[in-house]
């Protein structure tokens, strides 16, 4: 009896100093207890962005996903992105040492910024660089994207303007005539 309680309680420490080891050892690539102003901050970008007009200026999908540094391969195609999803998978990649900062987040009345997500992470050796975005909001979700190398700082803000699933229904059983019969 003696030795099954020992061998269960070496058990968890061995368990429990492992799940720890893991916990420190990937802390270091990414950033979540951040702030806005601290995010602004770290970039060197000027508050003033968050509240910037957006629109879909004529630009290939190539040159908008274009960081310098950093190049998406699944982004975004313009702008200002028309959605009914609430998550676009972000797929990259970079220059190794490269920090890649994403926030995104809502304006409310009185130009009031509410952060949804907040990440900053480093491209490793790999050169490569994923990030699952959601959209807590219908109506825009601004998406700022950093990206720093060298002391050099690249943004560009996009917005995802979700829309509510009842629209998606309405449309989907939308009887559309061209030609009167």
């Amino acid at each position: 009896m003696k030795r099954k309680l020992f061998s269960s309680i070496l058990l968890i420490i061995l368990i429990s100093s492992l799940f720890s080891c893991m916990t420190y050892a990937s802390a270091g690539n990414t950033q979540a207890s951040m702030d806005a102003e601290a995010f602004l901050e770290f970039f060197q970008i000027d508050e003033s962005i968050l509240f910037d007009t957006v629109s879909n200026a004529i630009e290939s999908e190539r040159s908008i996903n274009n960081f310098k540094y950093f190049r998406l391969i699944q982004g975004f195609s313009r702008y200002v992105n028309p959605t009914f999803s609430s998550q676009r998978y972000l797929v990259g990649e970079g220059e190794p040492g490269t920090s890649i900062g994403i926030m995104v987040y809502s304006i409310r009345n009185e130009n009031i910024v509410v952060q949804n997500q907040l990440r900053i992470q480093t491209i490793g050796a790999s050169g490569l660089f994923n990030r699952m975005l959601f959209f807590n909001n219908i109506g825009d979700n601004n998406v700022l994207i950093a990206v720093r190398k060298n002391n050099e700082t690249i943004y560009k803000r996009f917005v995802v303007n979700r829309k509510a699933e009842e629209t998606k229904q309405r449309l989907e059983v939308l009887d559309i005539r061209l030609f009167s019969l």
